[in-house]
């Protein structure tokens, strides 16, 4: 009964964007730590103990996990060991050939929206990034129809502004596109290092 339902493994520190809130980038990929990424080897024998435990489900996260090369094998091994397979991305990569990898090796992929237009844009630190979310999002729905699509805000300040109204925005959104199977709302994040112990 103390088995875990799921494992979350951080494969990759790296990442595209420059969220203000990111709590990877201020705790264990720190510039200054220069942490890399897990080898292929390591990232395995992990999923081979999950099996071994009959740990069901497996989440891959980061950083950005569709930054390491090997991410779709890993994807591959964790489902032949039957793994319910999730996968955490803030969809910038996810075209139209990677949407197609993902068809039938990831049961799911939460895709991170955390504002509409240039609010999101700015909560990430990249212009058109939210565009880019809603073309992933777009991108999984016509080409990887074995995926169930999630997603996921953090609460951060800038969306509190005007009495929370971008949350209703976010909200407006994610209804709009259609076929998103849940929407998480995650825990607020401060967002300048000195609050980080």
């Amino acid at each position: 009964n103390d088995i875990p339902w799921q494992i979350m493994i951080e494969v990759e520190p790296r990442c595209n964007l420059n969220c203000l809130y990111c709590f990877n980038r201020n705790g264990f990929a720190r510039k200054e730590r220069s942490p890399a990424s897990l080898k292929t080897s390591v990232v395995k024998n992990i999923i081979d103990e999950m099996a071994r435990l009959k740990i069901p489900s497996i989440r891959f996260t980061g950083g950005e996990p569709l930054l390491r090369p090997d991410i779709y094998e890993l994807l591959e091994y964790a489902k032949s060991k039957d793994l319910n397979v999730t996968v955490n991305s803030n969809g910038i990569l996810i075209d139209e050939t990677a949407a197609k990898k993902m068809n039938g090796l990831a049961d799911q992929v939460l895709i991170s929206i955390q504002g509409t237009g240039k609010t999101g844009d700015k909560a990430v630190g990249k212009t058109g990034a939210t565009q880019a979310k809603i073309k992933a999002i777009s991108n999984l729905q016509k080409f990887a129809n074995k995926t169930k699509i999630l997603t996921a805000t953090v609460l951060w300040s800038g969306m509190m502004e005007n009495n929370g109204n971008e949350l209703d925005k976010i909200h407006d959104l994610i209804k709009n596109i259609g076929g998103i199977s849940r929407w998480h709302l995650c825990r607020c994040i401060p967002e300048k290092k000195e609050l980080y112990h």
